[in-house]
């Protein structure tokens, strides 16, 4: 009886999906604005082997999401270096240093999308990341969730990992370690 009940529930739920997905078709991407207030741009990093989590805050986003094709949707944003944050003073100090984010002389992080591929509600953003004054390419998964019963409101959760050595922040190498996992939820309300 169980089963039957997932099987049911999963067929329903595909199918509110599949109409609210119809429903929001226009034809073209449809632009959306960053509720910056709601949203969180996050990244964990591994401190002595312990994960500690920190903040980027968005400055701008531009989104549009074509609802009939994905592979037009496009999403560009920019996040303030200078106002990182790392978990605590010492380590947020140093995040913002120059042997890391060198916020001093690169105050902004950009990331612009090249291509976004999948279904809704799950998909796959690449692009390329701006760090430092190093583009390098970097591949998000995408999950997008509704507030509401329209598709006014929405809501973005961007995951993926980058290697900091890849854009020159190789600094405390016996503390720090390379790899950084990314966590972003965007909270966008449609134009």
């Amino acid at each position: 009886m169980r089963h039957i009940h997932a099987a049911l529930r999963a067929i329903l739920w595909t199918l509110v999906w599949s109409f609210l997905w119809a429903s929001a078709s226009m034809g073209a991407p449809v632009a959306y604005d960053l509720n910056i207030a709601k949203s969180e741009s996050a990244f964990i990093y591994r401190f002595e082997n312990n994960p500690v989590r920190g903040t980027i805050p968005v400055i701008s986003a531009d989104v549009a999401i074509d609802f009939d094709n994905l592979a037009n949707s496009t999403v560009r944003t920019t996040l303030s270096a200078q106002r990182a944050t790392a978990g605590f003073v010492f380590a947020t100090q140093t995040v913002r240093g120059p042997q890391m984010l060198n916020a001093a002389a690169f105050p902004t992080i950009h990331f612009v999308s090249t291509s976004v591929r999948g279904t809704l509600p799950t998909a796959t953003i690449s692009g390329t990341l701006t760090l430092r004054g190093v583009t390098r390419p970097v591949t998000l998964r995408a999950n997008l969730f509704r507030q509401s019963n329209s598709m006014r409101n929405l809501v973005i959760r961007l995951q993926g990992k980058i290697n900091r050595n890849d854009f020159g922040m190789s600094g405390f190498p016996g503390f720090v370690g390379p790899i950084i996992d990314l966590d972003i939820q965007a909270h966008i309300t449609r134009r």
